[in-house]
């Protein structure tokens, strides 16, 4: 798992040092009847001896809590970026078949059916269970004896319908929560550290909208792989690279492999293996 120091993390997203330090330690600051005002951190770390570090969830979480700062979006609210991802994530099942929804294309087994099922998964749980504000509906693949990641897959007794009703009563329990707790309601998820199992509405709703941008992603990739079509949603599409642009890619990066003497790179005649089977299947499309 990739580790990062404060410095560095916020290198990545580009945002002052003394800002991503308030993300993660939190502040606290005086108010004008001199009691302090105090805020908790909102972004994911580890402790480590020299102070934490941030792991690559906490990276996830601080670029979009970058990106709504950049907007202008004040933190109160930042639903609408939450409200996108669920949509974007729904919209990649349209048009698919029931087979194309949850064949697995990643030797993980990831399907898009069972994304849309893990989040909201991950909804119910951050949205309800943390907050004491439990859903009125069984979850059978969340119980102590489920089989393994038994939330990321669709069984064929589940239909698309009954899982994306599902997410969408999720949203609904989910913006219940938010609309009726302040930002600084006090929660617990009983699956993290005890060291940092108390959090706030705040905190939770950062971590699920980065968790669930960071899914629609995968859905992304996912299905490019079935049938090309990938973008943002329905009106924001983009189309698939230009004629042999994967060639040009695998040229460059084996002309990079020839130079590279390190350890983590493919031996060259792999990688010219793998080259030629990318160019003949893409370009032979086009």
């Amino acid at each position: 798992m990739p580790l990062y120091s404060v410095t560095e993390a916020a290198h990545h997203i580009d945002v002052p040092v003394s800002t991503f330090r308030t993300w993660t330690h939190g502040y606290e600051r005086p108010s004008h009847d001199r009691r302090p005002v105090v805020g908790e951190g909102i972004v994911t770390t580890l402790p480590r001896d020299a102070g934490v570090s941030v792991p690559f969830v906490g990276l996830a979480e601080a670029h979009a809590l970058a990106a709504i700062r950049r907007s202008g979006v004040p933190l109160q609210r930042i639903r609408p970026a939450l409200q996108s991802a669920r949509e974007a994530l729904l919209w990649k099942l349209d048009g698919l078949s029931e087979y194309d929804i949850r064949r697995p294309l990643t030797s993980t087994g990831t399907n898009l059916l069972g994304l849309i099922k893990h989040v909201a998964s991950v909804e119910l749980g951050y949205f309800g269970v943390t907050f004491g504000r439990l859903f009125d509906e069984p979850l059978p693949w969340l119980v102590d004896d489920a089989e393994s990641n038994a939330d990321m897959w669709a069984t064929a007794d589940e239909s698309r319908e009954q899982i994306v009703g599902l997410y969408q009563r999720a949203w609904a329990h989910s913006d219940a929560t938010i609309d009726t707790l302040a930002l600084d309601a006090i929660g617990y998820v009983p699956h993290w550290p005890s060291d940092r199992s108390e959090v706030t509405l705040h905190r939770i709703l950062v971590h699920v909208i980065a968790e669930t941008h960071r899914h629609a992603g995968h859905a992304d990739i996912v299905r490019e792989l079935i049938d090309g079509a990938a973008g943002l949603r329905e009106d924001r599409q983009h189309g698939a690279g230009r004629p042999g642009m994967v060639g040009e890619l695998s040229e460059a990066a084996g002309a990079r492999c020839a130079g590279s003497r390190t350890a983590l790179s493919l031996p060259c005649s792999r990688l010219r293996k793998r080259r030629s089977r990318l160019t003949s299947g893409v370009n032979g499309r086009t």
